[in-house]
C-alpha cells in the first residue's frame, strides 16, 4: 500500500528512536485521574488488566484497562474493551469498532475521550469516539462497572467508558526533566505496522509534550481467505502545554487525525478520508473549600466516503446503465464544555456541575459520473444538549457507603430544509421532501436522570454493591432527520435502508444491579447481575409510508425500516475472577451474558453479544513472562425477525459457538525496554463472531451478505521503550 512521504519519515524517526533512546521511566497517568489510580492495587501480573474499585477508598466499582500489556497490538483502541466484564465491540472495520456494554452500543454508550463526548463526522459512525485515540497513545481506559454516575456524562443509558491519552506531567523540581515512550509493533494477519511516540519536558510550573502515531495495514486474512476492504491508514499528531501556579493548573492540547482509505466491509461504503482537528482546554484549581474543574472542547471533521475506491461498486438498480458509484461528503463541527466543583458536605463529598455539547451536521450524496445528481440528506442540523447535575457520595454509617445523584438534560434539535435531484422530477421523493420541509423540525426534550447506589463492606474480604437508576436518551439527529430512505443507521450495519421519525420520544430506562466482591489471600471474584427495562426504545420497524417503500425498492431494498419507539428489556450477568497459585502462577476469568428482547413483541434485539468467556493462565518472572489464553463464544441463535428480513442474509444470521487460543510472551532485557511477541488464533481456526456485520463487498473471499469471519492466525512482535 502506498504511503505518504510524511508517514515514511515518521516511521524512520520512530525506529531510530527505539535504537538510540536512553533509559529512564516515562511519565505517569493524567493528573486529574492519578489519585483514583493510586487508590487501587496495581496489578503485578501480565494478564491482570481489570482492577476493581477499593472498598476502603469508598470508590464504586470500575474497571481499568491498560494497553501497555504486551499482547495489545491492534490499531483500534476499542478492541481492548473485549477484556472487560460486560463489554464487547461491534466490529465494522479495522478503525470503526463500536463499544457494546451489557447489550447497548453506539450512541447509547457514553464514550468520553480525554473527558469529552465527541460528535461523529459520519452518519454511519465510521469514526466512533475511540477512532480519535490510536491504541499506541492510550494511557488507560476506565469503565464504570454497571450503573454510571450522573456526573460521568450527559446521556449514560448504556454506561460510561472514559479513555485517556498519554500526556506530560509536572514534576516537583525547578529543573527541567524529559521523559518519553515509543512503541512499535508488527502483525502478520494484515501486515500491519503500528507505531506511536510521546516526548515530554517539564518542571514544577510548566509541562509540554509532542506525540505522534502512524498506523497502516493491508486486508485481513481469515482462516479461509482474505477479507476484502479491511485495509487501514491513519496518522495522528498532537502537541500540548500546561502551566501550574499555586493551587491552579491550566492546559491546552491540540490534535490532528488524518485517516486515509480504510475499509468498512459491513457498511455500504468505505472511508476515503477523515480530516479532523480538535482543541481541548482544561483548568483545575482550589477555591476555598471547593475543588473545581473546567474544560472546553472543539472539533471540526471533514469526511469523505465512497463505494468504488476499495471495492467494486454495486449495481442494485435495474434502471441504471451501469454500477452505481456514490461519493458522500459529510462534515461535523462540535463544541463541548464542562464545569464541576466538589467539596465536603454532610460527612461525604458533594459534586455540582454543568456540561453540554453542541454539534452541527451536514451530508450530501453525489454520483461522480453524473454531476447533476445529488441528495442533500442532512442540512444544517443542530443537536445541542445542556446538562445540570448534583451528586453526593459518602458514608451513611460505619458500613454503608452511598451515592445519590440527579441530572437534568435539555436537548434541542433542529434541521434545515432538504432537496435532492430525484425529488425534482419523481413524485415519490418529491412528496417526501415536501413533507419534511413543511413539518415542524424543531424538537426540545426535557430529561431527568437519577442514580442511587450502595456499597456494604461486610468483612475485610467481602463487600456487597447494589443500585437502581433512571436513565434517558434523546433520539439522535440520524434517528429523527433521515428523510429519504438510505443505509444510514449510526453503524448498526444491518443492511436495511432507514427513514427517520420526527415524532420520536426519548428513551427512558429503569435499571437495577446487585453484586459482591470477594478478595481472599489467593482467590478473588466479583460477579454482577443486572436488569434494565427501557420504555420508548428506538429501533427500526417496517415502514408503512408507500413513498418510502417505493423509493427504497428502487434502491434495492423493498422492506425499508423506520425508526420507531418500542419497549425493550435487558437482563444478564458478568463476572471477573482470578486465582493466584503462587508468586509466579496466576489464572483469571472474565465471563459475560446478556439477553435483550423487545417487551411489546416476542422478538430479540439486534446484534447482541452471545455468552462469552475468556480464560487465562500466566507465569511471570522478574524479566520475562508468558501467558496462554482461551477466548470462547456461545452460539448466536437469538435472531431479530424485525431487523433480519432480507434474504439471503437470514440463513446466515445464526453463528456457531467457537473457541480460539492465544499465546503471549514478554521479555525485559534492560531497564525501560520491553520486547513482546506471540501468536493469536494459534490453530488458525475459521470462526464467525456474532457481533461482526455482513460482507457488502463484491469479489471478496467472504461471500456477499455472509457474516465477516474473525482473523486467522496472527504472529506479532511489539517493542516498547520508556525513557
Amino acid at each position: 500500500m502506498a504511503q505518504s512521504t510524511l508517514s515514511a519519515a515518521l516511521r524512520s524517526a520512530l525506529i531510530l528512536f527505539v535504537v538510540n533512546a536512553s533509559s529512564n521511566v516515562w511519565a505517569q497517568n493524567a493528573d486529574d485521574h492519578q489519585q483514583e489510580k493510586d487508590q487501587q492495587e496495581a496489578p503485578s501480573q501480565l494478564p491482570h488488566i481489570t482492577i476493581e474499585g477499593s472498598p476502603i477508598s469508598g470508590q464504586f466499582s470500575r474497571t481499568l484497562l491498560q494497553p501497555e500489556e504486551s499482547h495489545y497490538t491492534a490499531a483500534d483502541a476499542a478492541r481492548l474493551l473485549k477484556r472487560a466484564p460486560g463489554a464487547n465491540i461491534n466490529n465494522n472495520g479495522p478503525l470503526s469498532s463500536q463499544v457494546q456494554y451489557r447489550g447497548m452500543f453506539g450512541p447509547r454508550v457514553n464514550v468520553l475521550v480525554d473527558g469529552h463526548h465527541r460528535a461523529q463526522g459520519g452518519p454511519n459512525w465510521m469514526d466512533p469516539p475511540l477512532h480519535y485515540l490510536p491504541s499506541g497513545l492510550v494511557d488507560h481506559i476506565e469503565i464504570t462497572r454497571g450503573i454510571a454516575s450522573v456526573s460521568s456524562g450527559g446521556e449514560t443509558i448504556g454506561g460510561t467508558v472514559k479513555a485517556f491519552s498519554k500526556t506530560s506531567q509536572f514534576n516537583e523540581q525547578d529543573q527541567w526533566a524529559s521523559h518519553g515512550s515509543v512503541v512499535a509493533s508488527f502483525r502478520s494477519v494484515d501486515d500491519a505496522f503500528n507505531s506511536a511516540a510521546i516526548v515530554t519536558a517539564s518542571n514544577k510550573n510548566h509541562r509540554l509534550h509532542v506525540l505522534a502515531s502512524v498506523q497502516d495495514g493491508d486486508d485481513i486474512r481469515a482462516g479461509r481467505g482474505t477479507i476484502a476492504a479491511t485495509e487501514h491508514e491513519r496518522e495522528h499528531y498532537g502537541i500540548g502545554y500546561g502551566y501550574r501556579f499555586g493551587q491552579h493548573e491550566i492546559g491546552v492540547d491540540y490534535r490532528h487525525t488524518d485517516t486515509g482509505p480504510t475499509g468498512t466491509p459491513t457498511l455500504p461504503m468505505d472511508i476515503l478520508f477523515f480530516d479532523t482537528d480538535s482543541l481541548n482546554l482544561k483548568y483545575s484549581g482550589q477555591w476555598s473549600q471547593w475543588e473545581t474543574n473546567a474544560s472546553f472542547f472543539y472539533s471540526s471533521i471533514d469526511h469523505g466516503m465512497n463505494n468504488f475506491s476499495l471495492r467494486p461498486p454495486p449495481d442494485f438498480n435495474p434502471m441504471s446503465p451501469g454500477p452505481e458509484r456514490r461519493f458522500v461528503n459529510a462534515a461535523a463541527e462540535s463544541f463541548a464544555y464542562r464545569f464541576d466543583a466538589q467539596s465536603q458536605w454532610l460527612g461525604g463529598l458533594i459534586k455540582l456541575g454543568v456540561d453540554g455539547d453542541m454539534s452541527n451536521h451536514n451530508m450530501v450524496i453525489r454520483d461522480p459520473g453524473n454531476p447533476g445528481f445529488f441528495v442533500n440528506q442532512f442540512n444544517d442540523i443542530d443537536q445541542n444538549r445542556y446538562g445540570f447535575f448534583a451528586e453526593w457520595q459518602g458514608h451513611l454509617n460505619d458500613l454503608l457507603i452511598a451515592e445519590w445523584g440527579i441530572r437534568y438534560n435539555r436537548v434541542e434539535m433542529n434541521a434545515g430544509p432538504v432537496d435532492a435531484a430525484p425529488a425534482r422530477v419523481l413524485p415519490p421523493p418529491m412528496r417526501l421532501r415536501d413533507a419534511f420541509n413543511t413539518a415542524d423540525r424543531t424538537h426540545n426534550d426535557n430529561n431527568i436522570d437519577w442514580v442511587s447506589k450502595f456499597r456494604v463492606p461486610a468483612t475485610d474480604q467481602l463487600e456487597f454493591e447494589f443500585g437502581a437508576a433512571r436513565k434517558t436518551r434523546s433520539p439522535s439527529y440520524i434517528e429523527r432527520y433521515v428523510w429519504l430512505p438510505v443505509e444510514v443507521s449510526a453503524g448498526i450495519a444491518d443492511g436495511n435502508t432507514y427513514v427517520g421519525n420526527l415524532d420520536l420520544d426519548p428513551e427512558v430506562s429503569h435499571e437495577f444491579e446487585f453484586g459482591f466482591s470477594w478478595q481472599g489471600e489467593h482467590f478473588s471474584i466479583a460477579p454482577r447481575i443486572f436488569y434494565k427495562t427501557v420504555n420508548d426504545f428506538i429501533q427500526g420497524t417496517a415502514a408503512s409510508n408507500p413513498d418510502v417503500i417505493r423509493v427504497s425498492t428502487l434502491n434495492g431494498d423493498a422492506t425499508p425500516l423506520q425508526y420507531t419507539n418500542v419497549d425493550a428489556e435487558f437482563i444478564g450477568f458478568d463476572v471477573d475472577a482470578s486465582y493466584q497459585f503462587n508468586a509466579a502462577w496466576r489464572a483469571d476469568l472474565v465471563a459475560s451474558y446478556v439477553r435483550a428482547d423487545r417487551r411489546d413483541t416476542d422478538d430479540p434485539l439486534y446484534r447482541i453479544t452471545p455468552p462469552n468467556l475468556r480464560l487465562g493462565l500466566s507465569y511471570e518472572q522478574t524479566q520475562w513472562s508468558a501467558r496462554a489464553e482461551m477466548e470462547a463464544y456461545g452460539q448466536g441463535d437469538r435472531i431479530s425477525e424485525t431487523i433480519v428480513i432480507n434474504e439471503p442474509r437470514t440463513s446466515n444470521e445464526i453463528t456457531n459457538s467457537y473457541a480460539i487460543f492465544h499465546l503471549y510472551g514478554e521479555w525485559k532485557p534492560m531497564t525501560g525496554l520491553t520486547i513482546a511477541g506471540g501468536v493469536e488464533n494459534v490453530f488458525d481456526n475459521h470462526y464467525v463472531n456474532h457481533l461482526n456485520g455482513f460482507n457488502r463487498v463484491i469479489g471478496s473471499d467472504v461471500g456477499l451478505f455472509e457474516r465477516i469471519p474473525g482473523p486467522g492466525r496472527n504472529w506479532f512482535i511489539r517493542t516498547q521503550y520508556q525513557f
